[in-house]
């Protein structure tokens, strides 16, 4: 199946006479000449739709869309249509807004401090100059008008028989002023957090750039996009662009900047770009065109390539809710500093030296173990599939657990669990039991079958307190088989006491921990003392 994404911007209606509503034939024509086997479309808008936001000017942008839409569909393979667009700074009412917006935008980074709530009544009435572009949005879509709790971010997921398609749409002009000033925008935090989905194409959709934001807003929203979209659709700058990213630290995407459809500069200066996705094959071609006076000329015809999809984004489909994000980062104790009131487990930890046991060779007393640096832990357990951790009642188990949830969390989904809630007990169905309720407790319910569903290299399963499971040694065997078959990566803690015990049993059929490197937890030295004190 062949999906063609065609990007419209900037379409600036004023009186519903421009002559660029009349062309819909020459955009069909030109979908046509690039996608000619295409079975599906979704036309997607980034902004300034309207030039001043009246209902006026978006019922003639209704006409113009419907009738680009049965223009497309009069193509022999075109089956199915589906709209999605955000607003732009053009899309405000600005002629009806109201004296309270006018005081609320006139010291913005006041607003931006004060922690504005999308669901809050400011909120609220900053948006009423958007009211007459999300009736149009609803018609446009034939849905129901967006909430304005949701209206600074909204998704819509678009299906095509087994191909599915997530946009979201980030309201980047709900600030937008009748002089807009570049680097003065925001998004509160709270409309960064997009439900995830799984889909076959994930995009995200907002008007302006990130130079139109505040430098430290932007940042957010650019590290939320990259994390969770392969394609970005951008307007504004009227200047058609973009290109693909790829960061050191794994994020892959496509950026589409959008000419404008009509500028102001003159009849031969709109133009649009599509991009058409192969799925069965996994291939995608890109194109720009711009209106020669007569139809829309292909400007630029890339090969095709690749489909880009962002590595990054599986792993924002497993994302910590807020109570198992307070419970991971607690360091166990109430510490403070008379620089911060509250302190978290990065605030304080240091990962410490271990001391790695073959108990093989300890049992002849041919080895005293090797010490693995405080700077390479974490890549040893990257790189160890099966690691029983030891140490004194005192000596940081948990918090090591946690701080290895996070730091491995950026390529691997990991879950935790308490020795002291197994209950002496295990059976395979009681074992699944206790995985599910363990992501429902970190993640959500409905990542329960996304878990499952993980290739076991992705899965990290993390233990704490082994030593006080009250299981039985064919219990213990049977748990640890379980894991073992579900897990690529498994990491025991117990103490020490227990650690002693299993090394009685080495090279029998009742050592659960055989295939286990074994570790132990080492005092801080004199050097990880002086690091922490700097800290």
């Amino acid at each position: 199946m062949q999906i063609l994404l065609l990007h419209l911007s900037d379409i600036h209606i004023r009186t519903g006479e421009e002559s660029v509503l009349s062309r819909a034939s020459k955009i069909k024509d030109a979908c046509h000449a690039a996608a000619p086997n295409t079975s599906c479309c979704v036309v997607v808008f980034s902004g300034d739709i309207a030039y001043s936001g009246l209902s006026t000017q978006y019922e003639a942008a209704h006409v113009f869309l419907s009738d680009l839409r049965d223009k497309l569909l009069e193509l022999p393979s075109i089956m199915a249509i589906e709209f999605v667009a955000v607003p732009g700074n053009h899309d405000c009412d600005f002629l009806h807004e109201s004296d309270i917006r006018q005081y609320l935008l006139k010291d913005i980074q006041k607003l931006y401090e004060s922690g504005l709530s999308p669901s809050s009544d400011r909120v609220k009435v900053i948006l009423d100059v958007q009211q007459n572009f999300f009736a149009f949005e609803a018609k446009l879509t034939n849905g129901k008008e967006i909430s304005h709790d949701q209206r600074l971010s909204y998704g819509r997921l678009v299906r095509f028989g087994n191909y599915s398609l997530k946009f979201q749409c980030y309201n980047t002009a709900f600030l937008s002023r009748q002089h807009e000033l570049q680097s003065k925008l925001f998004l509160p935090p709270e409309a960064m957090d997009p439900v995830a989905a799984e889909a076959n194409i994930c995009a995200a959709i907002f008007h302006h750039p990130y130079n139109w934001l505040d430098a430290a807003n932007y940042r957010l929203l650019k590290d939320t996009v990259e994390q969770t979209a392969d394609l970005v659709f951008t307007g504004h700058e009227h200047q058609a662009g973009g290109g693909v990213i790829e960061r050191f630290s794994g994020e892959h995407l496509h950026y589409l900047e959008a000419a404008a459809l009509q500028r102001e500069g003159g009849e031969l200066d709109g133009g649009f770009t599509s991009l058409l996705l192969d799925m069965e094959t996994g291939e995608q071609r890109l194109d720009e065109f711009r209106w020669d006076g007569e139809h829309y000329a292909s400007r630029l015809r890339q090969n095709w390539t690749t489909i880009i999809t962002n590595p990054v984004r599986e792993r924002q489909l497993f994302r910590l809710n807020a109570l198992s994000l307070e419970d991971l980062t607690d360091p166990g104790a109430p510490f403070s500093h008379k620089r911060k009131r509250k302190l978290r487990i990065d605030d304080i930890f240091i990962y410490p030296d271990l001391r790695q046991w073959s108990t093989d060779r300890l049992a002849t007393g041919a080895n005293k173990g090797r010490t693995i640096n405080s700077r390479d832990v974490v890549e040893y357990f990257r790189s160890t599939p099966r690691v029983l951790i030891s140490g004194g009642d005192d000596s940081g188990k948990t918090s090591l657990l946690k701080k290895l949830f996070f730091d491995l969390g950026s390529d691997y989904v990991p879950i935790m669990l308490s020795a002291k809630d197994f209950k002496g007990r295990i059976s395979e169905s009681r074992f699944k039991a206790l995985i599910t309720s363990a992501v429902e407790q970190y993640y959500d319910v409905h990542s329960i079958e996304r878990f499952l569903r993980l290739d076991p290299s992705r899965r990290v399963l993390l233990i704490d307190d082994f030593h006080m499971s009250n299981f039985a040694v064919n219990a213990e065997l049977r748990f640890i088989g379980f894991a073992h078959n579900m897990f690529g990566h498994v990491f025991v803690a117990a103490n020490d006491i227990y650690r002693m015990t299993d090394l009685s049993r080495k090279g029998t059929n009742q050592d659960p921990f055989r295939d286990f490197e074994t570790c132990s937890i080492r005092e801080c030295g004199h050097r990880l003392r002086a690091y922490l004190r700097n800290l």
